[in-house]
């Protein structure tokens, strides 16, 4: 028996792998399986995620001013 998403009113079936939500741990079809699309319990937890890896990437990324 295939698991279905968890998400109410959802008849579809879970996904495989990227259907399981990191952040909530709840399964869900593709078109849910992103925090955005199931009001994921852990949306801060996520945000702040991807804004530290953002933050990083731009500090890696930005131009250091030499010493004349």
């Amino acid at each position: 028996m295939k698991t279905k998403c968890v998400l109410m009113n959802c008849k579809a079936p879970a996904a495989a792998i990227v259907g399981v939500c990191k952040y909530c741990t709840g399964k869900f079809c593709l078109l849910h399986r992103l925090p955005e699309s199931h009001d994921c319990t852990g949306m801060e937890i996520c945000k702040n995620e991807h804004l530290q890896r953002l933050t990083s990437q731009l500090n890696k990324d930005a131009i250091k001013p030499t010493k004349l």
